[in-house]
């Protein structure tokens, strides 16, 4: 009956008519993924609302009544994005990655996964492991580089992504992601001739979030232009609002204004929905603690940050003389 409704393109009926096949458990795995890959395709590339909730609803049937079906996972954890879910989205692909690690597309998920979740600990672990099986890709050289700009370690960052760079030229979007963490990288090593060029390369491309993201770092690293910064970020947050990163983000700009008070009920805020283990979020609450004359608590989370991988020399300073410079 199903395959009647598919061939009359009765979209809602045959999704009515696939919940009684994916409750049989008769059913192969195999078979309802086969069902399921194209109809998760199509809400994921058209965001149709019509269509999103029966399809997450499949999606989890499958998962329900086969757990250890990893291949399942990897289309729950696309709708799981879709649906701003990004912590549980780190889970499912792990879960796909437990079974498989021979394919490169789990991983950058997974890197873009930990991102939005403000997970940051997790982003640094993830993409060690991804950048060593996967050496010649690109996605992986950029993740990685993102991860250790993240961290502070500008100068490794710098080799990470060059190399995507390099290796990205025939893909344009990819190619403008590099040149905006470039961006944030060279103003990370004070190499503003570099950062500028990088910066001018990428801004054609900001209708990318994640190229307004970087570039958006980029600024906040210079406290410089916040503005622009400002408006860039208001416009990304607000189609991604469940985006950790962002609301880290946010806290940040917050800080570089002088806004001490509101700085730390954002970054809260960020710490609270997901970034408690975030480098650079703790980071940055010890910042703020500071300005607002909070010593104690500002040394407390400057080693927070080291121990969860912050690695810069600026941060290693301000814990050895008890003071941000």
């Amino acid at each position: 009956m199903a395959d009647i409704f598919l061939q009359e393109r009765d979209t809602i009926r045959y999704l009515n008519a696939l919940i009684a096949v994916f409750d049989d458990p008769q059913q192969s795995p195999e078979a309802k993924l086969k069902a399921l890959e194209p109809l998760a395709d199509a809400v994921l590339k058209q965001k149709d609302n019509n269509m999103k909730t029966q399809v997450f609803e499949l999606a989890q049937k499958i998962i329900t009544f086969n757990p250890d079906f990893s291949a399942g996972f990897l289309p729950y954890g696309n709708l799981l994005m879709l649906n701003g879910r990004y912590a549980d989205a780190i889970l499912a692909y792990e879960n796909v990655l437990s079974n498989d690690k021979s394919k490169p597309e789990p991983w950058t998920l997974l890197a873009e996964a930990c991102m939005k979740a403000g997970e940051g600990k997790e982003l640094l672990s993830k993409t060690k492991d991804f950048v060593e099986l996967f050496p010649d890709q690109a996605q992986s050289q950029y993740y990685r580089g993102l991860a250790l700009n993240s961290i502070g370690d500008y100068t490794t960052a710098q080799k990470m992504l060059k190399r995507a760079s390099d290796m990205s030229l025939s893909d344009e979007k990819l190619n403008a992601r590099v040149k905006s963490a470039q961006a944030e990288n060279f103003y990370g090593l004070a190499d503003k001739a570099k950062a500028d060029a990088a910066f001018a390369n990428a801004v054609k491309y900001t209708e990318d979030p994640e190229v307004s993201m970087n570039l958006c770092n980029a600024l906040l690293i210079g406290a410089s232009e916040l503005g622009k910064a400002e408006e860039m970020l208001n416009r990304i947050s607000k189609e991604d609002p469940k985006n950790v990163c962002f609301q880290s983000m946010q806290a940040r700009l917050l800080f570089r204004k002088g806004k001490f008070s509101e700085a730390k009920q954002q970054c809260e805020k960020a710490m609270n929905a997901g970034a408690l283990n975030d480098p650079k979020t703790l980071e940055l609450y010890g910042d703020i603690h500071y300005r607002l004359n909070d010593t104690d608590a500002a040394l407390l989370h400057w080693k927070q940050a080291a121990e969860a991988g912050m690695s810069s020399e600026v941060l290693k300073r301000k814990i050895e003389i008890r003071k941000l410079d």
